[in-house]
């Protein structure tokens, strides 16, 4: 018996080929030898109170004649001790999934001690709860990985991207005029300003979806993500400092990028 990361796998000795692959995820229930001495000890509980409730009368006849032999009642425990310790010294059980790879098949495997019982038990116990910790982990990545696939999808249509381009014409055109426009007339400077806003907005939100859809490498590669980087962080840093004029002129930067339309 060999007990790897996700599976317990059983073979005959000096083989090498494997007569049975257990899945750890598809462990219903796994039992040692003293699950098993806890259920005997319910049973032979139990025993006594449907004795002493009076049971059937056939049935109590037997059990009494039983229990009249010269050792009595502790004589016919210690015979159902001896037959339970000779059947399930160190071994422990393991029950599969019914809808699982073996399923529902259940193992009893038998250890050289019960100190190995227990470590084996609490081995495929520990390994149960990792596969579950590593379950979530690719779980969670494949669920990303899915995002990103449906992402880069609606990111590379053509009305995505003719989209795009048209805003780019549209920032270029506005930004051209706003650098022979009047700064005396505060009205057309100030909507001006909000649709700079707009504009950086609209691209700081295109560069976040281009960056998970082009998830990670990828992204970085492309030397014009690299140039898009490079004038959305101009722009954002010409918004909040607008108050010196000499910064508040990188939003000018802009205009360079109707160059990816060529």
């Amino acid at each position: 018996v060999v007990l790897v990361r996700h599976e317990l796998l059983i073979a005959r000795p000096n083989s090498n080929d494997v007569l049975e692959r257990i899945p750890l995820m598809e462990i219903k229930s796994l039992r040692s030898t003293s699950d098993w001495q806890n259920r005997t000890d319910s049973w032979k509980d139990g025993l006594l109170r449907w004795d002493t409730l009076g049971g059937s009368q056939k049935s109590r006849s037997r059990m009494v004649s039983d229990a009249s032999k010269p050792e009595g009642w502790e004589g016919m425990l210690m015979r159902a001790d001896q037959k339970d310790s000779k059947k399930n010294k160190h071994v422990f059980d393991i029950q599969t999934e019914f809808g699982g790879h073996n399923a529902g098949r259940s193992y009893v495997l038998r250890a050289s001690s019960q100190d190995e019982c227990t470590r084996w038990v609490s081995e495929i116990r520990a390994h149960i709860k990792q596969c579950k910790i590593d379950a979530d982990h690719y779980g969670w990545r494949e669920r990303m990985e899915g995002v990103r696939l449906i992402l880069k999808f609606l990111f590379e249509l053509r009305a995505t991207q003719l989209c795009i381009a048209l805003t780019i014409s549209a920032n270029f055109v506005i930004s051209l005029y706003q650098v022979d426009l009047d700064v005396g007339d505060e009205a057309q400077m100030k909507v001006l300003d909000q649709a700079d806003i707009a504009f950086t907005a609209f691209f700081t939100f295109e560069l976040i979806i281009n960056l998970l859809a082009n998830w990670f490498k990828p992204f970085w590669r492309d030397g014009w993500n690299l140039f898009d980087v490079l004038i959305v962080s101009c722009s954002i840093v010409a918004i909040f400092a607008s108050q010196w004029p000499g910064l508040s002129l990188l939003r000018f930067v802009r205009i360079f990028r109707v160059l990816r339309l060529f």
